[in-house]
Parts: C-alpha cells; sequence; structure tokens
C-alpha cells in the first residue's frame, strides 16, 4: 500500500496540472478575443475617420477647382460663375440614399454657356449670354422651377430674361408660375392647348394667367440676345402639335425639349409619330453637334448625345413599320396592340406602360384617323 502512496500522488498532480494547463488557455483566448476586439473597433474608427477626411478632401477639392474656374468671360464684362456646389444631404456619404438626392436636381454645364438643370429625369434648358439667360421649360411645379432659378442665381449669376414652353402637359408647365417676372413665349398651339388643358382642369384664373405665354409665334422666332443668335423654331408635329426647340447656331447645340427622350421609350399620348420622324429630319438639318433632350441623361461627352438622338429616331422607325405590317394585313387595333411587343425596347423606362399607347396611336394615324 506505501507503494501506491507515490502513484496516487503523481496522478493527482498529472491531473492538477492538466487543470492548470486548461485554465491558463482559456485566460490566453480571452484575452485573444478582448485584443481582437479592440483591434477591430480600432480599424473601424480608422476608416470612418478616413472616409470623413476623404469626403472633407473631395469638397476641399471641389471647392478648389470651383474657384479656380470661376471666372468665364461673356463679352467685355466677365461674370463670376461657380460650378454645381456639393450638396447637403443629411445622410451618409456613399450611402444609396445620399447618391439619390445628389442626383435628384443638379445644374450642369453641358459646354461654356449652356447648361441643363435636371429634376429627376426631366430637364431643362439654359442657355447663358451677356444679357441674360433664356430657359427652355420650366419644368412641373413652382417649388422645382425656384430651386432652379435658385441654382442659376447662385452659380450662374445673371438674371433670367426669357422662358420659352414647348409641351403643355403639366410636368412641363405647372413651373412656369415661378416666372412672372420674365418674357414667356411658347408656340400658337401650345397656347391653346394649355388653355384648354387647365379649363378642363378648373385651374384658378390667377394660375392661369401665370401659365400661358405673354408672346406666341407660328414658324419661328430669333433673339438676338448678348453674344448669341438663339432661334425658337416649330419644326412640326411631334411629341405634341404645339412642340418648340431652340437652336443656338455659333454653339452648334440645338435643345430638343420632349422631341427627344435619351434612352426611354416613347410618350406619344398626344403625339403624331409620323409627323415626329419629320421632326427629328429638320432637327437633323440644323447642323448641331449636340442635342439636348427632356428626359434622360447626357452623356460626358455631349456630342454623344447623336448616337442617342439616332437610337430614338429608330425606335419611332421601328414602330411605325410593326403598326404598318400589321394594318397592311388587316388587323384590328385590339389586334396590333396584342400582336405588337418590341422586346428590344423592353428594357427602357416607360416600356410597360407606354407600349400599348404608342401602337394604338400610331394605328390610329397610319389609318387616317388622327386629323
Amino acid at each position: 500500500m506505501l507503494r501506491s502512496i507515490p502513484v496516487w500522488f503523481s496522478l493527482i498532480a498529472m491531473k492538477s496540472e492538466r487543470r492548470g494547463q486548461r485554465l491558463a488557455f482559456a485566460l490566453v483566448l480571452r484575452r485573444g478575443r478582448a485584443v481582437a476586439r479592440r483591434r477591430s473597433s480600432e480599424r473601424r474608427w480608422r476608416l470612418r475617420r478616413q472616409c470623413s477626411i476623404t469626403m472633407a478632401d473631395h469638397q476641399n477639392r471641389h471647392q478648389r477647382e470651383m474657384r479656380r474656374d470661376a471666372k468665364i468671360s461673356f463679352g467685355p464684362n466677365p461674370v463670376a460663375l461657380r460650378l454645381c456646389p456639393w450638396p447637403r444631404v443629411a445622410s451618409r456619404p456613399g450611402s444609396a440614399v445620399c447618391d439619390r438626392a445628389q442626383s435628384a436636381r443638379h445644374l450642369r454645364q453641358i459646354i461654356p454657356g449652356h447648361y441643363v438643370y435636371s429634376s429627376a429625369t426631366y430637364n431643362s434648358g439654359v442657355i447663358v449670354t451677356s444679357d441674360g439667360i433664356v430657359v427652355l421649360d420650366a419644368l412641373n411645379s413652382a417649388a422645382v422651377a425656384r430651386a432652379q432659378r435658385e441654382a442659376m442665381a447662385s452659380t450662374i449669376r445673371v438674371p433670367v430674361r426669357i422662358l420659352v414652353s414647348s409641351t403643355f402637359h403639366n410636368n412641363y408647365s405647372k413651373g412656369n408660375t415661378a416666372y412672372a417676372d420674365v418674357l414667356k413665349i411658347g408656340h400658337e398651339f401650345y397656347r391653346a392647348d394649355l388653355l384648354e388643358l387647365m379649363r378642363r382642369e378648373n385651374v384658378p384664373a390667377e394660375e392661369q394667367a401665370a401659365r400661358l405665354p405673354s408672346q406666341t409665334f407660328r414658324d419661328r422666332v430669333t433673339l438676338y440676345l448678348g453674344d448669341k443668335e438663339i432661334q425658337i423654331l416649330h419644326v412640326g408635329r411631334a411629341h405634341t402639335r404645339g412642340d418648340s426647340i431652340i437652336y443656338v447656331p455659333q454653339d452648334r447645340i440645338a435643345y430638343l425639349s420632349e422631341l427627344f427622350f435619351a434612352d426611354q421609350f416613347m410618350v406619344i399620348n398626344d403625339g403624331y409619330g409620323v409627323d415626329w420622324l419629320r421632326a427629328l429630319d429638320a432637327v437633323e438639318a440644323l447642323g448641331a453637334e449636340i442635342f439636348v433632350p427632356a428626359h434622360g441623361p447626357i452623356p460626358a461627352d455631349p456630342r454623344e448625345t447623336r448616337q442617342g438622338l439616332q437610337r430614338f429616331r429608330q425606335m419611332l422607325v421601328d414602330v411605325r413599320d410593326a403598326v404598318q405590317a400589321q394594318v397592311a394585313r388587316g388587323a384590328t387595333e385590339d389586334q396590333a396592340v396584342a400582336a405588337i411587343r418590341l422586346p428590344q425596347y423592353e428594357h427602357l423606362q416607360g416600356y410597360e406602360t407606354q407600349r400599348e399607347t404608342a401602337v394604338r396611336r400610331w394605328y390610329l394615324q397610319l389609318t387616317g384617323k388622327l386629323p
């Protein structure tokens, strides 16, 4: 029995040693996890700080570039210009909300002296001269129009002299009320159709007066404002019967309003497809190099808008040809709508809501049922 005592003590010692090892390992593991959590927290803090500093540096660099390019000469009098400021958004930089808010409304220079103000998918043209600004289309509300005027006042710092209106629909005429202090010009059909629309919707007389143009024209008006010749043209029925476009010959830029939907499906509820194609042919004959759409993006190189306009014209041709084929085989209007799917355009914004309307409108015109 005495011989077994050392063995017994040895076993106890071995068990104690293993227990101590396990305790030491657990302690090391806990300490390791604590260090890892602390280091992870430090990394997150450094990343947040770096992101904040990077964003601040970006804004400061953006402001330095604005100050560097601050003076552009228009004739004998230099006019201070400030490019689109960094929008203040109550959102985390880089978030989807922040990005959407930044892109929702902004004033962008296309080429020197020419800008576009975008609100969602709507575009308003801005032509700057040494004697003032000409705006094409006031967009869809007084609030949006006031925001555009504030953007122009703070960046271009030249007064608005003239508002030209093209489409009588609400999304391009309600903003007219924010331009009570300027000369408003529109085609004679634009005025007539806008007046009919407002009466049908029981718009108050005061608002009607604020939205209607103060001067109309039939074929063309040529303005000589400051250092630019600005041609306001009616090239025929298209999106509506009273569309206007603006062409500035010296800069070879044409503002097409809703004659041009960039990378979007056509909206032709009140349109005339056959005439629309002829109108675009007249636009092509102007000799412009840049074509500003009423809807959709403008490429970084604005001369690439020519390709966008050609794609849009091809869409009109494809719809016309498809409807003509159905008419030739004796299809009814409903049969044509069911048969014509235009799958090559189903990815475009507006396809789902406008495909049927487009087919029906083209069918009516090609069968002689539109006046």
